[in-house]
């Protein structure tokens, strides 16, 4: 009996405490119900007559409470010029008042956003919305999303859904290097903000506003990067913004008419202010319209000055109906903070970003130089598989092509025209394919756009631009295909070729189409720049008086190699003291790996490696320089130099240096290598460029090509691309394509140039 008496007076204990528990709940609920009553719409005093007017309070018990009603575009545009009018009051800029429209039952795309940070007469989901089931994950997100009100909020989450007046309040603009960022917005049709935690769905219409200025904390940027350096002198800067996409369609309105990107302008002013567009916004407005079909998208929002990409963001999305993610990241930036912009040179280019996408595919948005037909940039997939195959054959046959003589004879050109012709031509008609308007006018003859080729670190693949062959080959046997006349008519006495020209001399007799010509390589006809994201874009290095010059050094050479290599880097101190007298350039030559960590953390204007590129084993993707007998420097370990160097100065932080790496495959970027020399050099200590080879090269070539490329860069003061033209037509004046081997990771107009301090 007292057991059960025990139990009893138990079970009754228990089930008074979940009353109490109950009634603490209910008077919370009555408590937040009575504060929302009060403050849910409490919003500042410039505002009441406009919220008064068109904002009703939802009766959240009623289960059509959801439902959006119908606003038609002229009625949210009449809404919206209200509201701004009357924000602009406390500026002393009134404006009369414009009565709102009725709203008809229609709800075309609307043409103003609402000012963010207020809640929008359409807040909440389109009727068939998904809403997730009580205790899924998303659930508190979705109710935050749905219940503007901010006492209930509060209560539960500790914040507030709408900004207190004072967040609110219109400031004046800061106007200083450090507010500029472009910031980014997401707005689903009916203007209400997309949360991160959130999928967009099939067929729906994405309102993606974009605008340059403060940083905002309701912009959707995760790692926000600042565009400080886009403060002219005396002058403004015109960015144009261009949003592209594979997913997506892409429209500057609703229509989202099949196009993959659109293109329009913002002005930044030169005293550090926002930037504005043509009509006065502060915003740009895109429509992106969704796959029909569920699973994953995205787009690229890029960044143009004088038709260099100086930044790029990837828009991640879900596309579905229940809950999912959405992101938007800084994926590419020409250099950390923008500063000395104004360096990059003013010609006309043709940019092509190769970004990294999903399941071994890879994105290229390829945009024309001249910026009235900017509409026509292209974006388009270019999976791993489709050109994994060509890049090794094309580079093969590259090596096949390598000999130990520099003077060809007319057949061994003719040769290596027919083992090089085919797979280059074959990368070219998978790029012609997806941008025909863009890449076709490349092959009329005349001073071309510069390619300016943008990679993003993280991005371990590109293509052999220099290899990739323009004109047109027939089918069949490579064997019946012509061969240019310029080639056929040389008699091997003289030089094949004079001079650095932009097209075949023999053009005008001879229709350039399905013949062999070493013209139709875009490394003999057309300028490839490829800047990779540095310090900062400049393009003059720094040769400061009393500078270091290093030369890395192998010493794994035969006795006879030794001894030219000796020769070789005399002539190179010959060449610095013609180009810079009176300076006292030291050029030091090293070949142990512990002198070449002690100087390379130096200011140097010019690093040389003449050494080998060795793999740590055969089959290894990966790529180390070898210098003294067999020292290894691999990528990580010259990035481990870099990080160790802040702990006292890093090196490079005042001169940045020019490195050319003259070795066995050194620049061999594969989709399986983890880091190149490129991302070591420039990204991990900010140098200004990496030239390098694709192959394996003899050393004999190899200094007699950097003696070339040397005496045009600092004797003649050329540009890097003049001199590596004239050392790629020094090789073909002698039959031979030995200069394709080479290519260079910088701006083409990179020079080095005399400090006139320190």
């Amino acid at each position: 009996m007292d057991a059960r008496f025990f139990v009893a007076a138990l079970l009754g204990a228990a089930g008074a405490w979940v009353g109490v528990i109950f009634l603490r709940r209910t008077l919370k609920r009555h408590a937040a119900q009575a504060e929302y009553d009060e403050s849910a719409y409490e919003v500042p005093a410039e505002e009441a007559e406009y919220v008064e007017a068109h904002h009703e309070k939802p009766d959240y018990d009623d289960e059509t409470a959801h439902e959006s009603p119908n606003y038609d575009a002229e009625y949210i545009e009449a809404a919206s010029k209200r509201m701004e009018e009357e924000l602009r009051r406390d500026k002393g800029s009134r404006s009369p008042e414009v009565p709102a429209p009725e709203a008809p039952n229609s709800r075309p795309f609307p043409e103003m956003p609402l000012p963010p940070g207020r809640p929008s007469p359409t807040s909440k989901p389109p009727p068939g919305s998904y809403l997730p089931p009580p205790m899924s994950p998303s659930w508190s997100a979705h109710i935050r999303r749905m219940m503007p009100l901010r006492g209930f909020r509060r209560l539960l989450w500790g914040q507030r859904s709408l900004p207190s007046a004072s967040e609110t309040d219109e400031q004046e603009p800061q106007k200083s290097p450090d507010a500029r960022f472009p910031n980014v917005y997401l707005y689903n049709e009916n203007l209400r903000s997309i949360e991160p935690l959130e999928s967009f769905s099939p067929g729906a219409v994405i309102r993606l506003m974009i605008g340059i200025g403060m940083l905002d904390k309701a912009s959707r940027v995760l790692n926000p990067r600042s565009f400080a350096g886009l403060i002219p002198e005396r002058e403004v800067v015109v960015i144009r913004v261009l949003v592209a996409s594979t997913s997506f369609t892409i429209g500057s309105d609703r229509s989202s008419d099949g196009s993959t990107s659109s293109e329009q302008e913002l002005t930044l002013p030169a005293d550090g202010g926002p930037g504005a567009t043509a009509d006065g916004n502060d915003r740009l407005l895109f429509s992106l319209r969704c796959p029909e079909w569920p699973g994953k998208a995205d787009a690229r929002i890029n960044y143009y000055y004088r038709d260099a990409l100086i930044g790029s963001q990837i828009l991640r999305a879900d596309i579905g109906w229940g809950p999912g993610q959405n992101s938007v990241e800084t994926g590419y930036l020409v250099s950390s903070t923008l500063l000395d912009v104004d360096e990059i040179p003013d010609v006309s280019r043709v940019s092509l970003l190769l970004d990294a996408g999903p399941s071994g595919m890879y994105t290229a948005v390829l945009r024309p130089a001249d910026s009235s037909v900017a509409s026509e940039a292209v974006a388009f997939s270019i999976p791993e598989t489709a050109v994994g195959d060509l890049v090794r054959d094309v580079r093969a046959e590259l090596a096949r092509t390598v000999t130990s003589r520099r003077v060809h004879s007319k057949k061994e050109l003719i040769e290596d025209l027919r083992r090089l012709a085919p797979p280059g031509a074959k990368l070219h008609n998978k790029l012609f394919v997806q941008a025909s308007s863009i890449l076709g006018p490349l092959l009329v003859p005349g001073q071309r756009p510069i390619l300016s080729i943008a990679r993003p670190l993280n991005v371990t693949f590109t293509l052999p631009w220099n290899l990739i062959y323009q004109i047109s080959l027939p089918s069949g046997r490579i064997e019946d295909v012509p061969v240019c006349p310029l080639v056929m008519d040389w008699d091997e006495r003289g030089p094949l070729i004079e001079g650095v020209p932009n097209d075949c001399p023999r053009a005008v007799d001879v229709e350039h189409t399905n013949l062999l010509c070493p013209f139709g390589f875009w490394g003999f006809g057309i300028t490839v720049e490829s800047p990779a994201s540095s310090l900062d874009p400049k393009v003059n290095v720094s040769v400061r008086k009393g500078a270091t010059v290093l030369v890395a050094e192998t010493s794994a050479l035969t006795r006879e190699t030794l001894s030219a290599l000796a020769t070789h880097t005399d002539g190179m101190a010959q060449k610095l003291d013609l180009a810079f007298p009176g300076l006292g350039i030291q050029l030091i030559p090293q070949s142990t790996k512990a002198e070449v960590q002690r100087i390379i953390t130096q200011d140097l204007p010019l690093v040389y490696f003449f050494c080998h590129g060795d793999r740590p084993f055969p089959s290894s993707p990966d790529i180390s320089l070898s210098v003294g007998k067999n020292e290894l420097i691999s990528a990580d370990e010259f990035i481990g130099w870099a990080k160790d160097s802040y702990r006292t100065k890093p090196f490079w932080s005042e001169v940045r240096p020019l490195v050319f790496i003259n070795a066995c495959e050194a620049l061999d970027i594969s989709p399986k290598t983890l880091l190149s020399y490129v991302d070591a050099f420039v990204g991990g200590a900010h140098a200004m460029g990496v030239v390098g080879t694709d192959v394996p090269v003899p050393a004999t070539l190899a200094m007699q090509y950097a003696d070339i490329f040397f005496n045009e860069l600092l004797v003649d003061n050329a540009t890097l691309e003049e001199a590596t033209k004239k050392a790629r037509f020094a090789f073909l004046a002698d039959g031979n394509l030995f200069g394709l081997a080479y290519n260079s990771c910088s701006w083409s107009h990179l020079k080095l140039v005399a400090s006139t301090s320190g």
